[in-house]
């Protein structure tokens, strides 16, 4: 329950938040200071946020395109402002309106109506990269992809980076150095099926070694030492050229995990 002096409270900030003015782009259209009091009282009570972004979305719906402009603008900037809530909550109730407002269209239309048109269509461009923050967020992509396709058909090219806040771009150029990270440590280690199955050879190899030093024991110069005593000199050298191969396999392995000096101090 929401008492009723709350909702007009948040009503009166919208409304100033959405006041019709110059649609100039040069110009501030929404009031900043109205969306960060709007935030504020979302975040002192976040059940306000689905009454926040429903009267918002009226302004959207406005028959006047002026208010319709500066309303776009409000909702993002709260948008980013409050974050993932207010993202959720618009793409369940705001986003397929957006859309459809962003759509080209062949028809005649007013100066105004133009710039409403472009902005919804920056707008989509822009939320696109939601999702790559939080997966719960992935409808915004679907909506690019729809206004992409058409815009594609009525050949309209965009400037993606344009529509991304600095913020967006600063992630889109970290995810991209991730990207190239791992395929780098790719082209240095393999997969890690590869990685696993060397490492199992690399203790196999071992575990042959030490078999073979401990039940017949080391060949070493032409004599046998350990267990079989002198009596075992040809087991002795068989048993010693198995030591000394399986000791190779390791020296081997080693080498590709550890390096030639980490090799040398097995």
């Amino acid at each position: 329950f929401i008492p009723r002096e709350i909702q007009a409270a948040l009503q009166a900030e919208v409304e100033r938040a959405t006041v019709a003015r110059s649609l100039d782009d040069t110009m501030r259209t929404t009031d900043p200071d109205a969306i960060h009091s709007i935030n504020n009282m979302l975040i002192d009570n976040p059940a306000l946020i689905q009454h926040a972004v429903k009267m918002i979305k009226s302004k959207i719906k406005d028959d006047n395109p002026r208010v319709s402009y500066i309303a776009l603008d409000a909702l993002d900037l709260l948008m980013q402002k409050h974050g993932p809530p207010v993202q959720y909550e618009v793409m369940n109730s705001v986003l397929q309106r957006v859309l459809k407002m962003s759509i080209p269209t062949t028809r005649e239309e007013s100066a105004d109506a133009a710039y409403v048109r472009k902005r919804a269509a920056w707008l989509i461009h822009r939320w696109e990269v939601l999702k790559e923050k939080d997966g719960r967020l992935v409808d915004y992509a679907g909506a690019w992809r729809v206004l992409t396709a058409r815009e594609k058909k009525a050949n309209i090219r965009p400037q993606r980076d344009s529509y991304l806040t600095t913020e967006q771009q600063e992630m889109r150029r970290e995810n991209a150095d991730l990207q190239r990270q791992h395929e780098f440590f790719q082209t240095l280690h393999g997969d890690d099926d590869r990685i696993r199955l060397e490492e199992e050879q690399l203790m196999a190899a071992m575990a042959q070694s030490l078999s073979a030093s401990q039940g017949a024991g080391v060949y070493r110069n032409g004599a046998l030492t350990g267990a079989g005593g002198g009596g075992g000199g040809g087991g002795g050298r068989e048993a010693g050229a198995q030591h000394e191969e399986a000791v190779g396999v390791v020296q081997l392995h080693a080498e590709v995990h550890l390096g030639a000096r980490g090799a040398q101090q097995l």
